[in-house]
């Protein structure tokens, strides 16, 4: 990729890139994945490609998210935030409001978490996204759970898990869903 890049073959950097991104992520790669995000976003603008911009910031805020770098993760999620409202380009304004959530939540902003939350909820419904809506219902368990709102967690990490085993998401995030009141196992995980 940094050979494509410094030869400014800008098609074959996004190209690359796509198709590592999730073996990056999937692998904890995320240093790699972040200084690869740069060099698709030269290549992005080049060739003057928006959805591949939003696409990029919002994968290269999600590498930043995932290693704790909460300012230039809230950098990245906001262009494409930005970038996806101008594209109207529900999909990519849901993903970066539900990381822009997570970092909420990391942060104890639980107010602004919850905002981001619902206004992403309202675009996976909107579209039919049961496996997103999902996703997002055991979000807000982890947000309950951090405003020690036991009870409710519980109980949206159940509904989520069933949800997601409806669907046989094996990728979903559940931890949650077989906590108890306080933090315990449930009699049911």
């Amino acid at each position: 990729m940094e050979v494509a890049h410094r030869q400014n073959r800008w098609q074959m950097v996004v190209d690359y890139t796509t198709a590592l991104t999730q073996s990056c992520f999937s692998q904890g790669r995320y240093a790699e994945a972040r200084c690869a995000f740069c060099w698709v976003n030269d290549a992005a603008l080049a060739l003057n490609d928006e959805t591949c911009i939003a696409n990029n910031q919002l994968a290269w805020g999600e590498a930043c998210l995932e290693q704790n770098d909460y300012d230039e993760a809230n950098r990245h999620l906001g262009e494409c935030l930005r970038i996806g409202r101008r594209l109207a380009y529900d999909h990519v304004i849901a993903d970066a409001q539900y990381h822009l959530a997570r970092i909420a939540i990391e942060q104890n902003q639980f107010d602004k978490a919850e905002k981001w939350l619902t206004a992403c909820l309202s675009i996976r419904e909107q579209s039919g996204d049961r496996r997103g809506v999902a996703a997002i219902q055991n979000q807000q368990a982890v947000l309950y759970y951090a405003q020690d709102k036991f009870e409710d967690a519980k109980q949206l990490g159940e509904k989520a898990l069933a949800q997601q085993e409806s669907l046989q998401d094996k990728r979903a995030d559940t931890h949650l869903a077989a906590l108890g009141p306080h933090g315990e196992q449930s009699a049911n995980s």
